[in-house]
């Protein structure tokens, strides 16, 4: 397991884009991760990637690859001194329509003792499951007054749910809850709450 976690250090070396006003990532096609919540060098070796620091705190490293049917995602944080427990999201504007607030099309997605969605806004915790059925992500956090820190997590996300297709190009944010009401996002100049500063991602093609 340490192998293939400094493996996918050294893969996110090679894989992060260099900052901008507007940042541009390509979700290239790759193979299916098992979704175990352990991130594998061998399942994640052809994703791209991205980094971005919770402040001072540690380092969270963003994975991403589709299959023409689902997103993956991975997210994989460094040692937090203060043993946090820190809980990835992803906002996605599927239509690119990059407003100056959520629009009623734009996804969020939450990964903690549960996982929870919510169309049109973020932080609403009102359709939270272990299962969706049609989207995952894993693992959870113990449902227990004192839950250890996870530092691996994986995600799936059908395509279809989205109304996308490959080639479509979509707008995007990564980010973290951490302590008691901290949240930290890639792009590193974006706002969580505001489309338009979230990063320009295109669905890339197999090739031929």
């Amino acid at each position: 397991m340490r192998q293939a976690v400094i493996g996918v250090v050294v893969l996110f070396a090679l894989a992060v884009p260099a900052w901008g006003a507007e940042e541009r990532i390509l979700i290239r096609p790759g193979t299916v991760p098992t979704l175990d919540g352990r991130v594998e060098l061998a399942e994640w070796c052809d994703a791209s990637g991205v980094r971005f620091c919770a402040e001072d705190d540690f380092e969270i490293r963003v994975l991403f690859k589709h299959d023409a049917t689902f997103l993956y995602f991975a997210f994989v944080y460094g040692e937090n001194a203060a043993g946090m427990l820190v809980m990835p999201e992803i906002g996605i504007d599927p239509t690119l329509d990059r407003g100056t607030a959520w629009a009623t099309d734009d996804w969020w997605f939450h990964v903690s003792g549960s996982d929870c969605e919510a169309k049109g806004r973020f932080d609403v915790y009102s359709a939270c499951a272990i299962d969706h059925g049609d989207w995952s992500g894993v693992p959870n956090f113990a449902l227990s007054n004192n839950p250890p820190p996870i530092n691996q997590f994986e995600i799936r996300i059908p395509l279809g749910k989205l109304g996308l297709s490959v080639g479509d190009s979509i707008g995007i944010a990564f980010s973290v809850l951490y302590g008691a009401d901290r949240r930290s996002t890639w792009p590193f100049a974006a706002s969580f709450e505001a489309p338009a500063t979230w990063a320009h991602a295109t669905l890339e093609r197999a090739a031929p």
